[in-house]
């Protein structure tokens, strides 16, 4: 899951819809929940998120970027998580959830497609086919606007 700004509330009810599987079934998917505002007292449910990871046990992992402070924008994590992000996307067959800003999404997108290039060591129009191939499944699904 990958959101700057209010695109933060969607995934709200996402987690607590898996929090409340996790407690009635027992054992979800691992999660990553890259988040970027500008800064922490733009960083919107943060003692929500917070509550939620620790419900979660360790099933949940959140990165936060302050664009303000240093930490750089939710691309750069990407690219500084790589390996992890790389687990996720070529091992686990994970889903991919943008929402946000156009043009964090697509920076976003390109990061992630230079993280499955660089794993597996494709071309570029093989990780672009792999891309159309996410979004036609519905592996990959963006809410963007602006």
């Amino acid at each position: 899951m990958i959101a700057n700004g209010s695109a933060i509330a969607p995934f709200l009810g996402f987690l607590h819809h898996r929090l409340r599987k996790w407690e009635a079934e027992g054992g979800v998917g691992k999660m990553l929940l890259l988040y970027g505002c500008r800064d922490e007292a733009s960083h919107l449910y943060k003692d929500e998120l917070g509550r939620i990871q620790d419900a979660f046990g360790g099933q949940l992992r959140l990165i936060t970027a302050y664009s303000r402070k240093g930490a750089g924008y939710v691309q750069a994590q990407v690219r500084s998580n790589d390996r992890m992000i790389q687990e996720f996307l070529c091992r686990e067959k994970a889903n991919v959830y943008i929402c946000g800003s156009v043009n964090m999404a697509c920076s976003v997108r390109e990061e992630l497609l230079g993280v499955i290039q660089k794993k597996e060591g494709w071309t570029d129009p093989q990780a672009r086919d792999f891309e159309s191939s996410q979004l036609r499944t519905r592996r990959w699904q963006l809410g963007v606007w602006g």
